[in-house]
């Protein structure tokens, strides 16, 4: 014994009893070095003591001395054959040490002996398991759960054994009985979340992962698990914030890095993806696949040079394998590094030379180097390994048609019995040849979508050597839309090939529009198309990846109907799609995908005009900008062409203007400064806008009715953000809508709007005259302010009951390129996305303001994201008019405006007059009026030190400007300070 051990026993044991007795309390307290001493002094008086072996082994077992243990139990099995402890010991022993046979026979002599043992077939069954005896283990769980029903671990373990097997419905109803045993353990409910993601259940995953998170939060895993699911279900906002959270927690696991570039990628933020992909790198640069996919991520962003690199390495690491060879080939292909291109091409050959792929894009490489007939025999070496390969016959037709003659001959490139003379021919006559010889491999009963395809490259030749053939021009034309036609009937039901089919219909549209006399069938195409998608959308099994780029066809397809319909004469129709169009926008970005689609008709939408109110509604397609002119009582709405029709607006013009616009105030978010060039030109620029939109002739046609003094103006894509109101005559009140639909839901909920004059404060108190605004707006009514955190949670506790009015000053964000990641910042943890907005309960209130900064821009955005920055989700919420901002505002300009405005709707002004009434009294105070008001507003709240100490310091400021420049001079006359202001809402 030690000296340490003899000083903490009193009395050193004397005999067996003592010594076992001391080592057993030794053991107790989990201090097995001395509890294997007492055992050993024990055993070396008396060492055919099975019990005092077996404790031994025990202690040495827990020590991780398993040969110890081992040769301990083996004496003691010797001496006491019957005790099945010893066994089960000895078996446990056994398994850690990796002897799973052993294990396996002790286990058997334990369960002989003591049958009823559950703790037994558990562990025999865990033995079995990597043994690979599936079902034998599965019988042991079995009969562990039968003698012990009331043991968690074992329906866990049975659970964990099931889902390995594959049977995640028996693995879901395990870790439910565990659950419901232990309802505290996070392990069993992110393992039942595992389950029900293999199964597709994801928002029964999702629900288990949170449940983990809740019982847990600090494991990074459990975000890490719920990543997937939301990911699958199109939540890729979710997905970011859980992989944040996860990186959070463990910023060492390239996986979360990996994958929240994933769901970046997934939302087109490609630089935000790419430097997720970096970091991930950055922690594990010897694994291809991350260099893989940023080199993908890098090729969506059209940096091919870094995709290059990354492929580089990705084939140093990996060099085997043809698909990396292949990529980077692409990538040079599309630099026009043809050489290169076809080089790596040619590696990825050799590494796979059965892939037919590999073929057809070497082919089509040596085609940019107008080397068309190698181009040819590498696709014929295609076509010799796969026969029914559509898009090898599609190109080679295309390359007949540029090649002027045949070098070589199918003889040599072609198997025997695919050996047909006619594709020796060049010209139209071999294009059509690899058509008609495709289709005789491509069976429509066998491969209907390559028979579809070879139709629909047929109808395209028809149209260009229809082209070259002014003569039977129209004869080819209807030859090109029975080969569309051919095509789709091949495809039918539509929704099983749906890209091909989609990609079909516009054709066939054009070849019946260029025939004259087809235009109901044009029609009934695009209608086709777009009840197509609709359903397609509808459909809960598509992924929401899939839905997200069917939204962009969609929006394609009411593009061109409204483009047509207006040729057509077909005013209402054309303004019914226009509204189909935006309402289909609106709700897949803040409802949900299955929702229904609102199609107000022009009836319906009369209803928001009356003989004083008139509606400016606009459609910005690729072609053309139209202008709807909405009144009260017209039969149809006119259209701004036929009132001027000797000054058509300029679609160009419009977009060369948003251009020159979006680069300037790029540079001056970078830079700021009064002198900027946007500030300066600010007034210019709208004037040219003004002309564009040929302001003037809407206003020629307002006063054709004198009683019009108000304007509801319907904007589209860019158009949303401009300063659209300060383009009229300040005669008209203005306000803005998303869609038709949006203002008619208003008129439903007009009788659900509160009387008392309460407020809801949120205000981010580290911005400059945050504070000040939020005190002096808040000295006017009963205000509620929230504790800024938690955030979300605080402030939907405080909507629970209703408020008027809702003013929000802080950090606003809204994403051109991702609305789903506009977002409100409660405070820099909490950011409340733009279907979080959605969600939130302001039934009854009248206003909610966002004084913040660039709340309204929505940027050059894609055409389907068709959303006024993030009032529109304000008024989902049902607040019946929201006042934002298109650009960054002084502070100071902004707070004096936004108090003004407050004090206008006290007065019972009605919002969309108060704001005007707001913007006009700014920009006419001159440097004395400010002065006047800043010391008026300090008399009002008294007791507030440091309000009263920043607006004496504003009145001093203002009185010695006056002094230096002029008490006549109005320093916010320049549109930079109130133009920014809108109000979009209650017509």
């Amino acid at each position: 014994m030690s000296q340490d051990r003899d000083m903490q026993t009193p009395e050193e044991p004397q005999d067996v009893a003592q010594l076992v007795e001391a080592g057993n309390a030794a053991l107790k307290a989990g201090d097995y070095n001395a509890a294997i001493e007492y055992y050993s002094q024990a055993l070396a008086i008396n060492p055919d003591d099975h019990e005092v072996l077996g404790d031994r082994a025990d202690a040495r077992n827990k020590l991780g001395d398993y040969p110890g243990a081992i040769d301990d139990l083996n004496a003691a099995i010797q001496l006491k054959p019957d005790e099945p402890g010893f066994w089960f010991i000895r078996g446990n022993a056994r398994f850690i040490s990796g002897d799973y046979p052993g294990a396996i026979d002790d286990l058997n002599a334990a369960i002989q002996l003591k049958p009823d043992g559950a703790i037994y077939w558990n562990n025999r069954a865990s033995a079995r398991f990597i043994s690979g005896d599936y079902s034998g283990a599965i019988d042991d769980l079995n009969a562990a759960i039968q003698l012990k029903p009331d043991e968690q671990n074992y329906w866990f373990a049975r659970g964990n054994l099931r889902y390995k097997l594959g049977d995640y419905p028996g693995a879901i109803d395990d870790y439910t009985a565990a659950i419901q045993l232990k309802q505290n353990d996070p392990d069993y409910w992110n393992n039942r979340g595992d389950a029900r993601l293999k199964l597709g259940d994801y928002p029964e995953a999702i629900d288990d992962y949170t449940a983990a998170i809740q019982l847990k939060p600090d494991e990074p895993i459990y975000w890490f698990a719920r990543v997937y699911a939301r990911s699958k279900l199109g939540d890729y906002p979710g997905a970011i914030a859980d992989s944040t959270a996860a990186i959070q927690r463990k910023q060492d696991d390239p996986n979360y890095w990996n994958n929240r570039g994933d769901a970046r990628l997934k939302l087109g933020d490609y630089p935000g993806a790419i430097a997720d992909y970096t970091a991930a790198i950055q922690l594990k640069p010897d694994d291809p696949d991350y260099w893989q996919i940023r080199g993908l991520a890098r090729i969506i962003l059209g940096d091919y040079p870094g995709a290059i690199d990354d492929f580089t390495q990705a084939i140093q690491l990996k060099p085997d394998d043809p698909d990396y060879w292949k990529i980077r080939g692409n990538a040079r292909n599309q630099l026009g590094d043809y050489l290169g291109a076809i080089a790596d091409f040619t590696a990825a050959i050799q590494r796979k030379p059965d892939e037919p792929v590999f073929w057809l894009i070497r082919g089509l490489a040596r085609v940019n180097l107008q080397h068309y007939e190698q181009a040819i025999a590498d696709i014929d070496a295609a076509l010799t390994r796969q026969r029914n390969f559509a898009n090898a016959w599609k190109n080679r037709g295309l390359i007949a048609r540029l090649s002027g003659w045949a070098i070589g001959s199918v003889a040599t490139t072609l198997p025997l019995d695919m050996q047909n003379p006619q594709l020796d021919e060049r010209g139209e006559v071999g294009e059509f040849a690899c058509y008609k010889e495709g289709l005789k491999y491509c069976l429509p009963d066998q491969d209907p979508e390559g028979a579809a395809e070879l139709y629909q490259a047929m109808g395209d030749a028809y149209l260009y050597w229809g082209d070259e053939n002014f003569l039977a021009l129209i004869s080819y034309r209807q030859k090109a839309s029975a080969a569309y036609e051919k095509a789709l009937q091949i495809l039918q039901p539509p929704a099983r090939f749906f890209r091909r089919y989609l990609e079909i219909l516009p054709k066939l549209y054009d070849a019946y529009i260029a025939q004259g006399d087809k235009m109901d069938k044009a029609r009934l195409c695009l209608r086709e198309g777009a009840e197509l998608l609709q359903r397609l959308l509808a459909d809960p099994q598509l992924p929401a990846a899939e839905k997200h780029r069917l939204r962009e066809q969609v929006a394609k397809f009411h593009l061109v109907s409204v483009d047509n319909l207006v040729q057509q004469r077909d005013k209402v129709g054309a303004l019914e799609v226009a509204e189909e169009s935006k309402n289909a926008c609106l709700t897949w970005l803040l409802s949900a995908w299955n929702q229904t689609i609102p199609r107000p008709t022009y009836g319906q939408m009369q209803q928001l005009v009356n003989p004083t109110t008139a509606m400016i509604y606009w459609h910005f397609s690729r072609a053309t900008l139209t202008t709807f002119l909405i009144k009260d009582g017209a039969p149809e709405p006119e259209i701004l062409a036929d009132i001027v029709p000797n000054n058509p607006t300029s679609q160009s013009a419009l977009e060369d203007w948003i251009t020159q616009w979006d680069n300037i105030y790029k540079d001056y978010r970078r830079t700021g400064g009064e002198n900027h060039p946007w500030r300066q030109q600010m007034p210019a620029q709208l004037q040219d806008l003004k002309r564009i939109l040929q302001i003037d002739g809407i206003e020629q046609w307002l006063r054709q009715s004198t009683h019009i003094n108000r304007l509801i103006l319907s904007p589209h894509r860019d158009l949303h953000r401009l300063p659209l109101e300060t383009l009229f005559d300040e005669q008209y009140t203005i306000v803005r809508l998303p869609s038709a639909n949006m203002g008619l839901s208003l008129l439903d909920q007009q009788q659900t709007q509160l009387t008392q004059n309460n407020l809801l404060m949120w205000y981010h108190p580290d911005l400059l005259f945050s504070l000040l605004e939020a005190d002096a707006i808040g000295s006017l009514f009963p205000t509620t302010v929230p504790p800024n955190e938690p955030g979300i949670t605080s402030l939907q506790q405080a909507l629970q009951q209703p408020y008027r009015y809702f003013h929000f000053t802080g950090h606003g964000t809204s994403d051109p390129s991702i609305p789903e990641l506009s977002c409100l910042e409660l405070n820099p943890q909490a950011k409340l996305l733009l279907k979080d907005i959605a969600n939130l309960d302001l039934h009854g209130c009248e206003v909610s303001t966002l004084s913040a900064c660039e709340t309204g821009i929505t940027g050059n955005q894609n055409i389907t994201a068709e959303y006024v920055g993030l009032a529109s989700a304000l008024m989902q919420a049902k607040a019946a008019n929201v006042v934002s901002t298109l650009w960054r505002t002084a502070s100071g300009a902004s707070a004096v405006l936004m108090v003004e405005f407050y004090r206008y709707l006290c007065q019972g002004i009605p919002p969309a007059t108060a704001l005007k009434q707001a913007k006009i009294w700014l920009r006419t105070r001159t440097y004395p009026d400010l002065a006047t008001w800043y010391r008026e507003l300090k008399a009002e709240l008294p007791n507030n030190r440091d309000a009263c100490r920043a607006l004496d310091i504003n009145a001093t400021n203002a009185e010695n400007k006056a002094a230096i420049i002029g008490g006549k001079h109005r320093p916010y006359a320049h549109e930079y300070y109130w133009a920014g202001f809108t109000m979009t809402g209650n017509p």
